[in-house]
């Protein structure tokens, strides 16, 4: 019996490790200081300018209820790819893209009190590997979106 693989790039935020599909993500690029927008939730680091898009930042130490983190040198954006619209994680290492198993992929709500945000968790080589849900971040997204327009108005 074959066993069903995914790929996922691999990267490590806020001193964990996470994993994202690789057909969401679209690129990694060095990490700038993204412009903050105002009254935006902490998560939301600002926005940054990718060949002429804004793209919103997300910072996932701050999900995990830890205060926003500086941008550094080494730092990447992780672009992910969705319908439409653009978010990039703000990442501290990139990983690269393994191959995990299905099977070993762990339902979120299994493992995390909060699972709102995360399809899943899984081990790779004696770690946690928390399995994002892109849908929640855009929602995030939106909601700052959505905030900014009514304001605006």
């Amino acid at each position: 019996m074959a066993v069903v693989t995914r790929e996922f790039l691999l990267f490590e935020a806020g001193g964990r490790s996470f994993g994202l599909h690789i057909d969401d993500v679209e690129r990694v690029v060095h990490a700038v200081r993204p412009v903050p927008l105002p009254h935006s939730p902490a998560a939301i680091e600002g926005i940054f300018n990718l060949h002429g898009a804004a793209v919103p930042v997300l910072d996932l130490s701050v999900w995990f209820g830890e205060p926003p983190k500086e941008v550094r040198l080494d730092d990447l954006f992780v672009v992910l790819r969705t319908s439409g619209r653009k978010v990039a994680l703000h990442v501290e290492r990139a990983l690269g893209v393994w191959e995990i198993p299905a099977a070993s992929v762990q339902p979120a709500d299994s493992a995390l009190v909060s699972a709102g945000h995360f399809h899943g968790v899984t081990m790779i080589d004696s770690h946690i590997v928390f399995l994002p849900d892109i849908q929640s971040f855009l929602a995030a997204v939106e909601q700052v979106q959505t905030y900014n327009e009514a304001t605006a108005a």
